[in-house]
């Protein structure tokens, strides 16, 4: 189904890595990232239910999230973030406040976000977005077609393995809380009322079926939101609308719910 098919219906599209595509993927990272967080209240609120570890909440972290448009205050000590540590949410929230860059007290940063430029292994024939698992860089043309649309998506630069400059950015996609009420009670998740960890309370439950996200949260003029209680990200009418006439490559899209 195309995405211009289902607008009517106000059906929530995803932004995706076409399959069996090598030139849309590749292996990136940043020189930075938040450690772990250990939270007493996951841990007591998990066990309550019966679980042990290894699957357990907390110590927790994202993996999929990262930030190339932010970098390290001066008085942060660089070794300091990294993912082999953990620590409470005191020294988590200490740590945030090193971060600097546009609008970045305002931003979530959880742990494991990745911060700073990234580093990426781009394909020879890079298509126009090229994805690192759940994280998305983008050529600078794809850029300046957002921008003439009225789009704007926070970015960071990208460069080569050895310290080189690429012709792609990095797009910074801060998580937003947008599944519905009857989505939260459907998937049983439950949100520590302490860190904003989020997981399943019952994790043999059904989750099959579109999902229902909340259209008064989601921000327009980004194009593309990252949601904060899944791995999916969701794409505009607006956005599809530019990559779509201008036949850019690397990404699809797919019905995956609906807003509500």
């Amino acid at each position: 189904m195309r995405p211009d098919e289902s607008r009517a219906f106000m059906k929530a599209f995803t932004a995706s890595c076409p399959r069996n595509d090598r030139q849309s993927r590749a292996d990136a990272d940043c020189q930075y990232r938040l450690p772990w967080l250990r939270c007493g209240r996951s841990e007591r609120d998990w066990r309550a239910l019966g679980r042990v570890p290894p699957i357990n909440p907390s110590p927790w972290i994202e993996s999929d999230v990262w930030y190339p448009a932010y970098t390290l205050d001066l008085r942060a000590n660089p070794t300091k973030f990294s993912d082999e540590c953990a620590v409470t949410l005191p020294e988590l929230n200490a740590m945030r406040k090193l971060i600097v860059g546009r609008d970045a007290k305002k931003a979530m940063l959880l742990p494991g976000s990745r911060i700073g430029p990234v580093r990426a292994k781009l394909p020879k024939r890079a298509t126009d977005f090229v994805w690192c698992s759940f994280s998305l860089m983008a050529s600078r043309r794809v850029i300046q077609l957002l921008t003439r649309s009225g789009l704007s998506i926070p970015y960071g630069p990208v460069v080569t393995p050895t310290g080189e400059k690429t012709d792609y950015v990095a797009l910074q996609l801060d998580p937003v809380p947008l599944y519905s009420k009857a989505t939260i009670a459907k998937m049983t998740l439950a949100v520590c009322p302490e860190c904003g960890n989020c997981w399943m309370q019952d994790v043999r439950v059904d989750i099959s079926g579109p999902r229902q996200y909340d259209r008064s949260r989601m921000p327009e003029e980004a194009g593309l939101v990252r949601v904060r209680e899944g791995l999916e990200i969701l794409a505009t009418d607006r956005f599809i609308d530019v990559i779509q006439s201008n036949k850019l490559s690397g990404v699809g899209f797919e019905v995956f719910g609906e807003y509500v």
